[in-house]
């Protein structure tokens, strides 16, 4: 759901390499709809359990049950005779996972920026063969039609392995990163791992590793649930925190015309830029609709919060025009509810929709919350029942501390 979970938090990934990996691993582009059933091929999976901390799913959200899979038929543009064939002759239809790395946990096994699951069945061992044969002109439909390159020796996977190499490209970062892909066959299922990070050798050893722990998904694809895939509070386990968290749970409370509000995304952030929050929070109360309300929160230490004081005339989370401060008294910190108008075009002319936001201080953190109006192509100040002064008053009472 990417108009909607991955909004503000810092997220992004290569399209190029996203679509790399859909075409190997036979799925369409994320732009699809992720799938809420459990055909053996997505059950073939890797899930997060698999992976060490600091991972989350890409696409993935609570809402969606088990977002972030998505499901289909292998269908890549003017394919090969050899690949021709095998769609025509087996009609092979996959599945695919894509982890995306938010932070590294010492000492946890290896950790590479991204990490993607694929499995496909087929009818026999002979058809899961061919498709083990088709592999390189699979993965060449989606890097320029040019044959990746095969390792001379493939790890010891399941039956029979084959491994392949992308040369060094920007793929998810400022840094330059090589691909590794590792396809194999067990029994009449295939499973393919694919690993991208700054290290080729690095990244063939975690790819082995993974892939044997996606065998035994292969072998027994038992049943799971949308826990083992959800990612909703990564953000929040982050070791390299240095301020404490305050949230509203993994629900809000709402009530009195308040809407009850779903935790959606969490965000560490570790770029540490002026202005820059520790810890980004995203609620939302349906966001599966077209249309629905969100909260954007944001958590400060209290000397980044000194260090903002000390260099900025306007603190995050003033409104630009026309700002006015309600003081609100809590039983452990104090909060400020604003209002005003953000900055149109043509300046502050014109009346403009009214916004509310919310400044608490409580103990060593400052908390920012502001509310937002979400359709599938726009995000624009909130006219929900939290763009009110109840709305933030509301927020402010119920912030309280995560235990870790």
């Amino acid at each position: 759901m990417l108009r909607t979970k991955r909004l503000g938090l810092g997220i992004a990934a290569s399209v190029t390499t996203l679509a790399l990996a859909a075409v190997l691993l036979a799925v369409p582009s994320p732009q699809a709809r992720p799938t809420s059933k459990y055909p053996v091929q997505l059950r073939s999976l890797l899930r997060l359990t698999d992976l060490p901390p600091g991972y989350r799913v890409f696409d993935g959200s609570p809402e969606s049950g088990l977002g972030g899979l998505w499901c289909a038929r292998v269908e890549p543009a003017d394919p090969e005779p050899a690949l021709e064939r095998f769609i025509a002759g087996q009609s092979p239809r996959g599945c695919l996972a894509l982890f995306l790395r938010s932070y590294r946990v010492p000492e946890t096994g290896p950790a590479p920026l991204v990490v993607g699951s694929g499995a496909m069945r087929l009818g026999s061992a002979a058809a899961a063969e061919e498709g083990l044969d088709v592999a390189p002109q699979l993965i060449s439909h989606a890097i320029g039609d040019e044959l990746p390159a095969e390792a001379s020796a493939a790890p010891p996977v399941g039956d029979r392995a084959r491994l392949f190499h992308l040369p060094p490209a920007y793929l998810f970062s400022a840094r330059e990163e090589a691909a590794s892909f590792l396809v194999w066959r067990s029994g009449s299922g295939l499973g393919a791992i694919f690993v991208a990070g700054p290290d080729p050798g690095a990244n063939d050893r975690s790819a082995l590793v993974f892939a044997e722990r996606q065998q035994r998904h292969l072998e027994q694809p038992d049943p799971f649930s949308p826990a083992e895939l959800d990612d909703t509070e990564v953000g929040l386990e982050d070791p390299a925190l240095r301020v404490p968290v305050y949230w509203l749970g993994p629900r809000s409370a709402g009530g009195r015309g308040l809407p009850r509000l779903r935790l959606q995304e969490t965000a560490s952030i570790h770029t540490r830029g002026a202005g820059d929050p520790q810890l980004a929070l995203f609620y939302a109360d349906h966001p599966q609709r077209r249309r629905y309300e969100a909260v954007f929160m944001r958590v400060y230490s209290g000397s980044q919060w000194r260090r903002l004081a000390r260099k900025r005339e306007r603190l995050p989370g003033v409104p630009r025009c026309d700002a006015a401060a309600h003081p609100l008294k809590l039983g452990r910190g104090h909060a400020v509810v604003f209002s005003g108008r953000e900055r149109r075009p043509a300046g502050c002319k014109g009346p403009g929709p009214r916004t509310w936001t919310l400044r608490a201080r409580l103990g060593r953190a400052v908390v920012i919350a502001a509310t937002a109006a979400i359709c599938e192509t726009c995000a624009s100040a909130g006219r929900g029942a939290y763009n009110s002064l109840r709305g933030m008053k509301a927020i402010a009472r119920e912030l309280k501390l995560r235990r870790r």
